[in-house]
């Protein structure tokens, strides 16, 4: 497959990624043994069985996922593995065989449909062989309780399915970040296979009729904790001169996937499908469709990252399965005829698991603006009609919806008081919607709630009152002057919006306060304005040795709200330079061994003359091979623990990645089908 970069240097691969339950990576450790190799959910805690075996001229191959209880196989020889935004892709060698073992999670952000299958492809395609069986396995470790879990298997006539099912799980339960409610799945299409078999039970006997015949035995006893599902094809002939392949699927499926204020959210899915076995079918038979839609739009993000450089390929790329992964899009269950208006939730994956968290949210955007600029409303929308409801009273956004899967809300007392840079953020956000979609009806529908926002942002933006930042590890403090710089940029967004004057003027009041005369910079100090030249923006006013990421200067210029001269964008870059550290930017003065990757990229966009080197710092965490976790969004920059990712991983929040191509008024949306 072209377009294609190595992931022998990553921290960990996408093999199955399309929503907060179906997550399964490989780790850096060991992306260069794949037969060997087990797959994780995101956590890292928790591996998941999944394996695939070859069987090429009588003698057995493990391809993927060998587990300890296999005997009398070989490992296949590993060749290269490598990735695209949608694939990961292993080349082996099995015997006179040539494989090539394809994980493929779809990304169509525009094609409501498509995105919303909650499963996931792997193809194994074989050439230099006639005679090739190959074996596909999972087992119960994908579900969240698997002890009580019940095997079925169902076969369409092109499709077979085997599921695993706790038929007693209440809906909406997690366990330890996995999903404790629906069923597990395993499937396969009978077209292009000379036979197609099926078995459960334990994994030594399943594996052992395989090795023993390139076939399943067709039975599926009462499952026990530890069993395996699994499915055998035999590939039509093959000659040195031609391929042949076969594709598995694999995810996991639920009727309701979110509580939005006591209501169901089914997937978009359900709008045309009504069962499992028909989503299957649907998602097998679209394999082709997507597949192409997929080459599309895995060149085009190539083409245009490598303009800037391989680094940023690589670190975009590895973002997009990543970012979409941490969403669902959805259908309320009493109504999915109607398709016009569908929500998107977001997990706050690898933190405390909120629901449509609106200073992750806000990151995420980047990606959202390049690829499906819809999305911002889908995912804002459940958050302002929330506000708008009786059991919010307060003027600023609310922080989020609830934990993940049930947004039932918050209270004034319970949400995160992240106040102004989630409700300057959410302003910005909206703006930028309308700016990339010309859709000017969304706003005009919440014209009094954003009003409210905006008048909050009027009357406590300049001298914030005590709070966190979008940071929460940092204690609350008064006075941030980010928080203050976030306040005028959302009142500036807010006047863009509405074309409301008044507010644009405040917002460049506000700006002028802050930076033009000093109140946010190293020029006021204990009440006190001294002469001098204006170096940085402080952390906190009155703290002159303070400093902070001031990471919203980069929506402020691209949205061309120039709320803040060049000039103090030009300034802070520098400042950003003598404080790095050979490893990275440390976030602020008061997180100073950390670096923030996800700002860091908002910064790399506002910085010109050091986008080279910001990227170079975020490349080599992404490579230094210290971590094995998916791509995390912050890591240590000093002392023993340099380079070692911090907490967050796999998060949404590196579509930031995609800043530099946002700020440079870039579209993949023409490359994306449409529902």
């Amino acid at each position: 497959m072209e377009f294609t970069v190595s992931g022998s240097q990553a921290p960990s691969l996408p093999l199955a990624v399309r929503n907060p339950y179906l997550s399964a990576w490989l780790p850096g450790s060991q992306v260069n043994d794949l037969p060997t190799a087990q797959a994780e959910f995101w956590t890292s805690k928790k591996t998941l069985g999944w394996t695939i075996l070859a069987q090429v001229d009588s003698k057995t191959f493990t391809l993927f996922g060998a587990p300890e209880v296999i005997t009398n196989t070989t490992a296949a020889t590993q060749k290269s593995i490598s990735y695209t935004a949608t694939h990961t892709i292993a080349e082996l060698e099995a015997g006179a065989a040539s494989i090539v073992v394809d994980f493929f999670s779809p990304v169509s952000p525009n094609n409501h449909l498509r995105q919303s299958f909650p499963f996931s492809y792997v193809t194994i395609t074989v050439a230099g062989s006639s005679d090739v069986q190959i074996l596909s396995a999972i087992d119960g470790s994908w579900y969240g309780q698997p002890d009580k879990l019940v095997s079925q298997y169902q076969n369409t006539g092109t499709t077979s399915v085997i599921s695993l099912t706790d038929p007693n799980a209440a809906d909406y339960t997690e366990v330890n970040d996995m999903a404790a409610w629906g069923s597990i799945v395993l499937a396969t299409s009978q077209a292009g296979s000379s036979s197609v078999s099926y078995q459960s039970g334990p994994a030594d006997t399943v594996f052992s009729k395989f090795i023993e015949s390139g076939s399943l035995d067709g039975t599926s006893p009462t499952y026990m904790i530890g069993d395996w599902i699994a499915f055998a094809q035999k590939l039509s002939s093959v000659s040195s001169t031609s391929t042949s392949s076969v594709t598995f699927a694999v995810g996991q499926y639920r009727n309701n996937l979110i509580n939005y204020l006591g209501n169901d959210q089914v997937g978009f899915f359900k709008s045309a499908y009504s069962s499992l076995l028909d989503v299957v079918d649907g998602f097998l038979d679209d394999y082709e469709s997507a597949y192409a839609e997929s080459q599309t739009l895995d060149k085009a993000i190539f083409s245009e990252t490598s303009s800037i450089s391989s680094n940023y390929t690589d670190l975009t790329t590895a973002a997009v399965r990543q970012s979409y992964g941490a969403m669902e899009i959805t259908l309320p269950a009493s109504n999915t005829a109607d398709t016009s208006n569908p929500y998107v939730f977001l997990k706050e994956i690898s933190t405390n698991g909120d629901v449509n968290t609106v200073d992750v949210v806000y990151p995420t955007s980047t990606i959202l603006g390049v690829m499906s600029p819809d999305w911002i409303k889908y995912l804002l929308e459940p958050v302002a009609v929330f506000s708008e409801s009786p059991a919010w009273t307060a003027d600023y956004v609310v922080h989020d919806l609830g934990t993940y899967p049930v947004a039932t809300g918050r209270t004034p007392a319970t949400s995160e008081p992240i106040l102004l840079e989630a409700t300057g953020g959410f302003l910005i956000m909206a703006y930028q919607y309308q700016k990339l979609t010309g859709d000017e009806s969304w706003a005009q529908s919440h014209e009094q709630l954003f009003q409210r926002f905006a008048d909050y942002l009027k009357t406590n933006g300049l001298k914030p009152s005590l709070q966190y930042d979008t940071v929460d590890s940092i204690k609350e403090t008064v006075n941030q002057t980010n928080l203050a710089i976030t306040s005028a940029i959302g009142l500036k967004a807010y006047g863009a919006l509405t074309g409301n004057q008044a507010y644009a003027q405040t917002a460049q009041s506000f700006a002028s306060t802050i930076y033009t005369q000093g109140l946010g910079t190293n020029l006021y100090s204990n009440g006190t304005f001294t002469n001098g030249t204006t170096q940085h923006f402080t952390y906190n006013y009155c703290m002159s040795t303070s400093w902070g990421t001031v990471f919203n200067l980069f929506p402020d210029q691209y949205l061309n709200l120039n709320t803040f001269p060049a000039a103090a964008a030009s300034m802070q870059c520098s400042w950003y330079m003598s404080q790095a550290t050979s490893v990275g930017i440390p976030y602020a003065s008061v997180q100073d061994d950390i670096a923030n990757g996800m700002w860091d990229m908002w910064i790399a966009a506002t910085c010109p003359t050091d986008v080279d080197t910001i990227i170079g710092f975020e490349h080599a965490f992404f490579t230094n091979g210290k971590n094995t976790v998916p791509f995390a969004d912050r890591f240590y920059v000093t002392g023993p623990q340099a380079g070692i990712f911090v907490t967050a991983r796999a998060r949404p929040t590196l579509g930031t990645t995609f800043a530099l191509l946002l700020g440079k008024g870039v579209s993949f949306t023409k490359y994306l089908a449409a529902t």
